[in-house]
């Protein structure tokens, strides 16, 4: 699959029984699916300004994609896997304790999210609605977990950075937090993905669109099946009928869905908005973009806005440097590694 180029792609869903891939960007805020070759694209979601993504699931069997954000105002959000009807199951903003959901996953035999807050260093376990359950195990070896998966009666999670020079497996069980086990993993390349695979962990389901009348792309939903359509298409009235948009981002026809009205007049694609480069002629297209601290930018493109105001480099965020009068570059609610200390610090 190739993900529209320079997009910062953070984390990948499979759905096996529709053989679709959902998918999440940081930096452009967007939750997007294909086909497996990937053909027939379309976005889903696009996300709130200052949500940083971090981690994405899906239920093929219940019809439900899940993701994680870890900023402006964490949650783990729910949704139908067509985009439609999306809801939180946990929010910090509602008093729920979660800061920084970095690694999740799904136990698809028995339909609970498994998910760990590297702030405070803790695995959960819900419900599809949002029941929690009463395992809350903290541990200092969830401190850098970036990505994770579960098998049988154990979860297991891998390291984000290096600890004593490898990164680092780990392995718990799921129900109790108990038997931990670490590996360290002969590898020099930082981990970007984690995935266990068995036939277990894909459980064969009916496929609603084995037999379906879409134009273009149908997606699996708990109630059955919807179809939805390729970008520069809109859906019609029927539901599963698409119209080919002539001129999807002109300033005559300038479909909000799909784009952005620039303040010269001119309309830009909306993936184009907040890409680091001025597409707009008055470049419009990057002001006002989110800052990784949920804030808007008063800052150039590529540069980080610390909390007091400083504009400093993007390159210097989260490089345990401090770099913002206030070390703001260095807080855990965006860095991936929670709580490590700089090399000034003890």
């Amino acid at each position: 699959v190739k993900v529209a180029e320079g997009t910062d792609c953070v984390s990948i869903a499979v759905d096996w029984v529709n053989k679709k891939v959902y998918w999440v960007t940081e930096d452009r805020a967007q939750l997007a699916v294909s086909s497996y070759d990937g053909s027939n694209q379309a976005t889903l979601l696009w996300i709130n300004v200052g949500w940083i993504l971090r981690a994405v699931a899906v239920s093929p069997k219940s019809g439900y994609i899940f993701w994680s954000n870890c900023g402006n105002d964490p949650h783990i959000g729910r949704a139908n896997m067509d985009g439609t009807h999306q809801t939180f199951l946990i929010k910090e903003s509602e008093g729920d304790q979660i800061v920084a959901p970095t690694a999740m996953t799904i136990d698809q035999n028995t339909d609970h999210l498994y998910w760990i807050d590297t702030h405070y260093q803790t695995l959960h376990i819900m419900d599809f609605n949002g029941n929690n359950f009463p395992l809350q195990r903290s541990s200092i070896h969830m401190i850098s977990a970036w990505r994770m998966s579960l098998f049988e009666d154990r979860v297991y999670w891998v390291d984000s950075e290096m600890s004593e020079g490898a990164y680092k497996m780990h392995r718990a069980s799921k129900l109790t937090g108990a038997n931990y086990i670490e590996t360290s993993l002969d590898i020099e390349a930082r981990i970007s993905g984690f995935r266990m695979y068995h036939r277990l962990l894909q459980p064969s389901h009916s496929n609603a669109c084995a037999r379906n009348d879409c134009d273009h792309i149908c997606l699996l939903t708990p109630t059955g099946h919807s179809c939805v359509c390729n970008v520069g298409y809109r859906l019609m009235d029927d539901k599963r009928s698409c119209e080919k948009l002539d001129s999807p981002c002109t300033p005559s026809s300038c479909d909000p869905r799909q784009c952005i009205m620039c303040g010269s007049g001119d309309c830009l694609y909306h993936i184009l908005q907040c890409d680091g480069d001025y597409n707009c002629p008055d470049g419009t297209d990057e002001k006002n973009c989110p800052t990784a601290n949920g804030h808007h930018s008063n800052c150039m493109a590529r540069e980080f806005q610390c909390l007091d105001g400083t504009c400093i480099s993007e390159t210097m965020k989260c490089d345990r440097n401090r770099d913002c009068p206030d070390g703001s570059d260095e807080d855990p609610r965006f860095c991936l590694v929670n709580n490590q200390c700089n090399r000034e610090d003890f």
